[in-house]
């Protein structure tokens, strides 16, 4: 039996619809690259990179809705983690391990179909219990970005953002009754020693339970490439 056919129903027709928006994606990486290479201050900041992906991304739904998605900034999902604190950041003498329910990424497409927000359910006269703390419900398949961009600084190989970014996604554990969900990691350079030869290298370290679900695109001035699990390493074109 193939690994296709053993796949359960609700998880084919999840990696199917998110299989379909991949394109999008890398239509929408392309434009901006080529923006990019064109003028390089194009992008200056890690917020300009959300946001022109954000508005190519937007173009991108604009061409086509189908399939459709939508294009949120800072969404929230259940992603039980832990973070280290600093004595600084808390009253405390020493590191403080915490554990945290929600996981904010830079970046989500969402099911539009599928999004509950607190005004459908003031119309419906809900009660105040029923109210979403987030002002909004979304149980659905979805695709979560983590975004990097490299300033130029003089210094060499630059690569503890990316490096951070790969472990917040290992660090990512789904409850076995959740939708799929799948990861893009952006990383672009403006550092003329961190190209994307040098971010490549950091690639392989997604643990294996995540690599097939794992996209990368990574960026300099020259080049951009994009990178996918091929059942043995991740590969680029």
């Amino acid at each position: 039996m193939t690994q296709e056919l053993e796949i359960k129903t609700p998880d084919k027709k999840d990696r199917d619809l998110l299989n379909n928006w991949h394109p999008h994606i890398s239509n929408a990486m392309q434009q901006l690259h080529l923006k990019f290479k064109i003028d390089s201050k194009f992008i200056l900041t890690e917020s300009d990179l959300k946001c022109w992906l954000f508005f190519y991304l937007q173009q991108e739904k604009i061409k086509t809705n189908s399939p459709p998605f939508s294009v949120h900034t800072e969404i929230t999902h259940y992603a039980e983690h832990t973070v280290r604190k600093k004595p600084e950041e808390i009253e405390c003498v020493e590191v403080k391990i915490i554990k945290r329910k929600h996981k904010f990424r830079d970046l989500s497409l969402l099911c539009p179909e599928k999004i509950e927000a607190n005004e459908s359910l003031l119309q419906e006269g809900t009660f105040k219990k029923d109210i979403l703390s987030k002002g909004f419900l979304h149980k659905a398949p979805a695709i979560h970005f983590e975004l990097k961009f490299i300033r130029e600084n003089g210094q060499n190989n630059q690569v503890a953002g990316l490096r951070a970014d790969v472990k917040k996604i290992n660090n990512y554990h789904p409850h076995e009754d959740s939708h799929i969900r799948d990861f893009v990691i952006v990383c672009g350079s403006r550092s003329i020693n961190t190209t994307v030869e040098v971010l490549a290298k950091e690639l392989d370290k997604i643990e294996d339970r995540l690599k097939d679900r794992v996209r990368f695109y990574l960026f300099d001035k020259d080049n951009i490439l994009s990178f996918k699990y091929d059942g043995k390493k991740f590969k680029g074109k």
